[in-house]
């Protein structure tokens, strides 16, 4: 046994870096809490797959209240005037002085081979290492991730989601039952309509957040993109959410993610629908001769459920195609009716229909 003696450092700042987050365990997010008894800043670390570092989020606390080493020991003082060592007086540290801290901390999570709790100061724009330890809490489970645990996977952060219409048929939490066949049906039929073919490893525009069903606006509903917000999206809005919701912003979220559509694109996809409003009448005759019928006893096995709604999946897959191919046509009726009463004084129609809708009702 040994009793170690250290030098104090009369910190400039100091604070603790967690090199995951401490909250959602995601370790592509770094958090540092510069420390202080009221309101300390908080800092949010955004890593890559080969380690870059960046600031992702800041929130600037008041820190009113301070420690400061004094010939008589450490004393509580309150915080007269800003923070004369570095160029925001708001800040507690720099920018860069956190992105290093950030990198400090990935070479110690790769030192010692996981995720660290890390108690720094800064003295003098001298980094200096107090405490390294496991985080605590990464092998226990968070409330997030009990939450979150059968989550469908998000490929950017920047995903519009909604609950609109698919609430109706899906008011609330699905069960497992429902997550693995109405909800996967639904995902089958949106790829199916968007890329005309079926792969059950490609991402899907129906997601499950919180076990709720949820649909990806961008990627099914204003797929079609302009380089304006249209007047038709505009009226799609209203159709499917009853107030618009796509605008400037969002729209060129969609240019950057999809990119402009091209005009033969659009012309193909209003003509597909115009031949699915010709139609709609035999759809809607075919929906009515398709019976699916599956008895289920309250002492089947799960396993012989799942068998008996598998024998007839190409049967629910049709009628779900069935199902969006008339509430399309209900949306362009909608589309055209509105375009009439807005017709502009050149008297030209804006009728870029926006197909790829889920417009699901009970």
């Amino acid at each position: 046994m040994a009793v170690v003696v250290q030098q104090m450092v009369p910190a400039d700042s100091a604070g603790v870096l967690f090199t995951c987050h401490p909250s959602t365990s995601n370790p592509s997010q770094m958090v540092s809490v510069v420390s202080g008894k009221s309101d300390p800043d908080t800092f949010i670390l955004n890593r890559t797959w080969d380690d870059k570092v960046c600031l992702l989020d800041h929130t600037i606390g008041l820190k009113n209240k301070i420690f400061k080493m004094t010939d008589n020991g450490v004393e509580e003082i309150d915080r007269k005037g800003d923070f004369e060592f570095v160029e925001n007086k708001d800040w507690s540290i720099t920018q860069a002085q956190i992105v290093n801290l950030g990198k400090v901390g990935i070479q110690l999570e790769k030192a010692f081979g996981g995720p660290r709790d890390i108690e720094w100061a800064l003295y003098k724009e001298e980094l200096y290492l107090l405490q390294s330890r496991p985080v605590t809490t990464l092998n226990s489970w968070s409330d997030f991730e009990l939450t979150h645990e059968l989550d469908s996977p998000i490929l950017t952060d920047h995903l519009i989601l909604t609950r609109a219409n698919v609430g109706e048929v899906i008011p609330n939490a699905a069960t497992v039952l429902t997550e693995t066949s109405v909800i996967s049906f639904l995902r089958n039929v949106a790829q199916i309509v968007i890329e005309n073919h079926f792969d059950p490893y490609a991402s899907n525009s129906i997601k499950t957040i919180q076990h709720t069903a949820m649909i990806d606006v961008i990627n099914w509903i204003h797929q079609n993109v302009s380089e304006k917000v249209r007047i038709s999206s505009t009226i799609l809005d209203l159709a499917i959410f009853g107030h618009p919701v796509l605008d400037e912003k969002q729209n060129q979220l969609a240019k950057n993610m999809l990119g402009v559509t091209p005009l033969l694109r659009m012309l193909k996809k209003n003509l597909f629908v115009m031949n699915l409003a010709r139609t709609n009448h035999e759809t809607y005759r075919k929906i009515k001769e398709t019976k699916v019928n599956i008895e289920i006893k309250t002492d089947d096995p799960v396993s012989l459920i799942y068998k008996k709604i598998e024998d007839f999946s190409n049967e629910l897959l049709e009628t779900f195609l069935h199902h969006y191919r008339t509430t399309s046509v209900s949306v362009f009726y909608q589309v055209v009716a509105m375009n009439v009463l807005l017709e502009n004084s050149k008297g030209k129609l804006d009728v870029s229909v926006k197909v790829h809708c889920c417009h699901v009702q009970g």
